[in-house]
C-alpha cells in the first residue's frame, strides 16, 4: 500500500502529444512529491522523467474507425491488463490524458473502486458528442481544462472543472511578435493567414499533408 508521502500515481497517455504533456505534468508533480513514483501508458517522454511504462503509445495511437476496429482485440486486451495493474499498484490517483476512447471507457470501470481520477485535456465534447459529459460528471473527480471557456461550460453540467491553461503557451514562448513574423516572412497584414497542423499521430500526418 502507498502512503501520502510516497504516493503512486497511474497515468494514461495515448498519442505523442499526450506523451509530452504528461512528462511535464510529471515534472510539476515531482516538484511537490519529490518521493513520488509513476506508473502507466505513454512514451519517451514520460519515460524520460522517471515512468515505469506498461505500455507504449506505439502500440496504442490509431486513428479512425478502421483502424480502431482492426486493433479492437487488442485494445480490449489492453484494458483488461491495465485495470489489473490499477488495482495491483494501488495509486494515490489515476491522471488520464487526452485520449478518450481509450480513457473515457476506462474512468468508467475505475470509478466503482473509489480511485481519485483526474483528466487532463479533457474530450472536447462541448464540440462533438456531448453525451460524453455524463461519463466525465459521474467518474472524474478533477477535470483540468486547457481551454479558457471550458471551465465554465463542464461546470454549466455539473463537472468539477478547472482551467489551468494550454500547455504549449508555458513551454513554447514565441521568438518573435505578430509583426516581425508577418514582415520575415513578406505577409500581407490585412488578409487571414492559414496554418496547417496535421496531427501528431503518423497516421493522421501521412493522411493529412498531401491535402
Amino acid at each position: 500500500m502507498t502512503s501520502a508521502r510516497n504516493p503512486v500515481f497511474f497515468l494514461v497517455a495515448g498519442e505523442e502529444s499526450g506523451d509530452l504533456h504528461g512528462a511535464h505534468l510529471i515534472a510539476a508533480i515531482k516538484v511537490k512529491y519529490p518521493n513520488a513514483s509513476f506508473v502507466g501508458h505513454g512514451g519517451e517522454a514520460m519515460k524520460t522523467e522517471g515512468m515505469e511504462i506498461i505500455e507504449h503509445i506505439d502500440n496504442l495511437a490509431m486513428m479512425g474507425f478502421t483502424e480502431v476496429l482492426k486493433h479492437l482485440p487488442y485494445m480490449v486486451t489492453v484494458m483488461g491488463q491495465t485495470l489489473g495493474k490499477i488495482q495491483e499498484v494501488k495509486p494515490q490517483r489515476l491522471i488520464l490524458i487526452d485520449y478518450p476512447g481509450f480513457n473515457l471507457r476506462l474512468a468508467k470501470n475505475i470509478h466503482p473502486l473509489g480511485l481519485p481520477i483526474t483528466y487532463f485535456i479533457l474530450p472536447q465534447v462541448w464540440a462533438w458528442k456531448e453525451k460524453r459529459v455524463n461519463i466525465i460528471r459521474k467518474c472524474v473527480d478533477q477535470a483540468l481544462c486547457i481551454f479558457p471557456f471550458e471551465q465554465e461550460w463542464f461546470e454549466q453540467r455539473g463537472v468539477n472543472a478547472h482551467f489551468v491553461g494550454h500547455p504549449f503557451t508555458e513551454f513554447h514562448k514565441p521568438s518573435m511578435d505578430k509583426a516581425a513574423f508577418f514582415n520575415k516572412y513578406s505577409l500581407d497584414k490585412g488578409r487571414p493567414v492559414l496554418v496547417l497542423f496535421p496531427g501528431s499521430r503518423q497516421q493522421e500526418v501521412d493522411r493529412h499533408l498531401p491535402i
